[in-house]
């Protein structure tokens, strides 16, 4: 990729933070509810609710808020949270590690089943092993989140009880004591993700092996293994790559409703105490940390291709 394709990139993740951020700002701003009311209670009197309101800036006009918002945004600043009053930054960084740590665990184990499974499907296309990936991409596909972190509850801690059914004890224990607690909710996460990962590497590789070289290598002799993930994997790897960058988003997403059914103190159940409360500079922030990460992987994705492929580096892919 070109140093102008990557600055193309760079102020599309700059005009993408931007617009985010405004819609954020005056999604959650118009929404019925006021946080001040929140805090004084449903008892307080009107001069207790008035106070608050001013003291929270809630008295400004809606544009001369916005206007802080931007400007604290340029500064780094995400705002300070009405519910813990803390900086919304500081508690975004206290909980990033054991989101990270899942979502990172899921994408690897989501990766360790799609790809290996989409390219044996692909190279035994019709068979067994072909009906059963397609059983599992339909499965992995149809079954909510949250009915599958239950299912693994009863099947794996209450049942057989392997895993703990929820919380998390890294903080106290470190991170390889709670590390336990974290594979029934990666894998409630990664099994959607592993199943979109199959479907395009089955569908990438299908193309890929019908092409000329790969029938070629076959002639000469080359190991079937090889064929396939030496010659026919690597060209098409791209739009696996590509959908593994954008199941990030996915997984933030997810994140949300499996943090809550395992009770883990992550970003997501931070972003649902924050709904929850009407804590409005919370919900703002985490929203723009959200997309941050997502542009910044899609970026890091887009500059990957010319490893991948050298054929992309004059920008004809991705750039």
């Amino acid at each position: 990729m070109t140093v102008r394709a990557i600055g193309r990139r760079l102020a599309g993740l700059v005009l993408t933070i931007l617009i985010a951020s405004t819609l954020s700002f005056f999604v959650f701003n118009i929404l019925p509810g006021d946080p001040a009311q929140v805090i004084v209670g449903l008892e307080g009197s009107p001069d207790s609710l008035q106070a608050v309101r001013a003291e929270l800036g809630l008295d400004r006009p809606l544009g001369v808020r916005f206007a802080a918002w931007i400007g604290g945004l340029a500064r780094g600043d995400l705002g300070r949270s009405i519910h813990y009053q803390q900086s919304v930054l500081s508690l975004i960084l206290g909980r990033l590690p054991l989101t990270a740590a899942l979502a990172t665990l899921a994408i690897l184990i989501a990766a360790a089943i799609g790809i290996p499974l989409g390219v044996l499907a692909a190279a035994r296309r019709g068979q067994p092993v072909d009906w059963w990936a397609t059983f599992f991409m339909q499965l992995g596909l149809a079954i909510p989140g949250f009915w599958l972190g239950i299912l693994g509850i009863m099947v794996f801690s209450l049942n057989l009880h392997l895993l703990p059914p929820g919380g998390y004890a890294g903080r106290e224990e470190g991170f390889l004591a709670g590390l336990e607690y974290l594979i029934l909710p990666a894998l409630t996460l990664a099994v959607g993700r592993a199943a979109v990962l199959t479907r395009l590497t089955r569908a990438s590789m299908n193309e890929s092996l019908a092409a000329n070289y790969i029938q070629a290598a076959r002639g000469k002799g080359v190991p079937e293994g090889r064929v396939l993930f030496r010659h026919g994997l690597r060209n098409a790897v791209i739009p696996v790559v590509t959908s593994a960058g954008l199941q990030v988003g996915a997984l933030l997403a997810g994140s949300v409703v499996v943090e809550r059914v395992f009770a883990l103190p992550g970003l997501g159940t931070l972003l649902l105490g924050g709904v929850s409360n009407r804590d409005l500079p919370l919900v703002q922030g985490l929203v723009v940390f959200f997309v941050v990460v997502v542009s910044l992987v899609n970026l890091a994705v887009d500059l990957s291709y010319g490893a991948i492929d050298p054929r992309t580096r004059s920008g004809e892919v991705g750039g």
